[in-house]
């Protein structure tokens, strides 16, 4: 990269930094439901009722799909890919999607071994064979041009722990700040754990914000709870988020110290469907 090109991403990071920082204040300042009183029942409605049930992977700069998940389930394996291929036949989904240059699949080529492949052609062809085993249509590749993010790197200074199973940050634009989408609602808690642990690989690396998270400006776990399901709620999934920080505060991790988790209860939709009959992944079950 050239000593030019680096100052200009280096400029446009300091203000994609700055961008979000007011949004960040008032939810330390004034906590995430007064924050979301800003919003417009539009918004609420599209944030929270799933409209668009696919499968995406969880990088901040997808705006489309409810269901999120590492490289768009490309990670997931053994008894955590069954489970959840099992919860989207339940669930009545839509299709799957994946993305150009996704990390996950890059990351998938590295612990495989993979060679003759370009990550797009792993990330697509896996994406193909999930949606075969769950009997839905690939709904295509989406370029970086299509993503909500700069292409060069990861400006997510925030990660959702959906236990709703239909929370769309970008519905929110201007009120909460975008980030990493993990949807723990049909994700195992382990596979739910180790998707946060590799957004935050991401987020404090050099494709991230890195060294820019600090005690003073930690990076946000939001916990978003279903009121009306027993292993979903804001405060069960906060304690489970809050074993990662405690194995990364016992690994003498500095980052344990740069997390902040925070926890928001989803409003309940008129038209909301039974959640019981959508094939949520039970955390007792595991």
């Amino acid at each position: 990269m050239d000593t030019l090109h680096h100052e200009t991403l280096d400029t446009q990071k300091e203000q994609d930094w700055f961008d979000q920082s007011h949004q960040i204040q008032e939810i330390r300042k004034k906590g995430l439901e007064a924050v979301m009183r800003g919003a417009t029942q539009e918004q609420i409605l599209h944030a929270f009722e799933g409209r668009e049930k696919k499968v995406c992977c969880m990088d901040e700069g997808i705006s489309e799909g409810v269901i999120r998940t590492a490289g768009s389930g490309i990670l997931l394996e053994g008894t955590d890919r069954l489970a959840f291929i099992e919860a989207m036949k339940k669930n009545n989904i839509q299709g799957i999607q994946s993305h150009e240059e996704c990390g996950a699949a890059a990351l998938f080529k590295k612990q495989k071994g993979i060679e003759g492949k370009t990550t797009d052609e792993i990330a697509i062809e896996h994406a193909k064979q999930l949606a075969h085993e769950i009997g839905v249509p690939y709904l295509g590749h989406i370029s970086a041009s299509e993503m909500k993010r700069p292409k060069e790197y990861h400006h997510a200074r925030v990660l959702y722990y959906d236990g709703t199973g239909r929370f769309q940050p970008h519905a929110l634009n201007g009120v909460w700040p975008n980030g990493f989408v993990v949807s723990r609602r049909f994700l195992t808690e382990e596979a739910s754990l180790r998707e946060v642990a590799l957004a935050l690989d991401i987020a404090f690396g050099d494709h991230g914000f890195g060294k820019k998270f600090s005690t003073r400006e930690s990076f946000l776990i939001i916990a978003i709870g279903d009121t009306k399901k027993d292993g979903f709620s804001a405060t069960q999934m906060e304690e489970e988020l809050m074993k990662l920080q405690q194995q990364l505060f016992r690994s003498r991790d500095i980052r344990s110290g740069r997390i902040e988790i925070r926890d928001f209860s989803a409003p309940e939709m008129e038209q909301e469907k039974n959640m019981d009959e959508l094939g949520q992944v039970e955390s007792a079950v595991f």
